[in-house]
């Protein structure tokens, strides 16, 4: 019987376990991404911002930096939002 509750603890923190790692990797947060710049007309590397526009919907908010501009604030109109 002891077995049996420790595979089932070991189960249960398996799935905890991959759970916090799914929502961490596709979850609201900071990620890099590729997207094509309809101002300068290239593709570019950026760091947008995601959070949670309701309930299991993730909507990008912010662009922090682009390649295209240097480091600093983003100043442009960030048009590449509708893209990500």
């Amino acid at each position: 019987m002891t077995a049996w509750v420790w595979l089932a603890v070991i189960a249960v923190a398996a799935i905890w376990v991959g759970a916090a790692f799914l929502i961490r990797r596709w979850g609201p947060g900071r990620a890099r991404r590729r997207v094509f710049c309809p101002e300068k007309k290239v593709p570019t590397h950026v760091l947008a911002v995601a959070s949670e526009a309701g309930f299991g919907a993730i909507r990008t908010t912010d662009i922090v930096k682009c390649d295209l501009l240097g480091p600093g604030p983003v100043t442009c109109e960030k048009r590449c939002m509708v893209r990500l």
